[in-house]
C-alpha cells in the first residue's frame, strides 16, 4: 500500500492542481495539515473499468421516435353566452 503523505494547508493551496494530479497518477493519498492536525484528506477515486457510471439508470418506454396515433376525446366547451 502507498504511503500516505502530509502537506500543510498553506503549501496545497499553493501546489493544489499539482497535488491533485499526482494523486491521480501515482495514488498516493495526502493528508492536509492546519497547524500540524489533519484536517482534511485527498485521496485517488477506485477505478472500475468497462464500467458505464449510468448503467441501468435509463428505463425503457417502448418506441419514442414514432407518431402516437391515438384518439383524443375532448368534451364540448360550454359557450359563452
Amino acid at each position: 500500500m502507498n504511503k500516505r503523505k502530509q502537506i500543510s494547508i498553506t503549501e496545497f493551496k499553493a501546489k493544489c492542481l499539482e497535488i491533485v494530479r499526482q494523486v491521480e497518477e501515482d495514488g498516493v493519498p495526502y493528508s492536509i495539515t492546519k497547524h500540524r492536525k489533519p484536517v482534511a484528506e485527498i485521496h485517488p477515486t477506485p477505478k472500475s473499468e468497462g464500467s458505464n457510471p449510468l448503467e441501468g439508470s435509463i428505463l425503457y418506454e417502448g418506441d419514442i421516435l414514432s407518431p402516437i396515433y391515438h384518439e383524443w376525446n375532448i368534451p364540448d366547451l360550454p359557450s359563452e353566452d
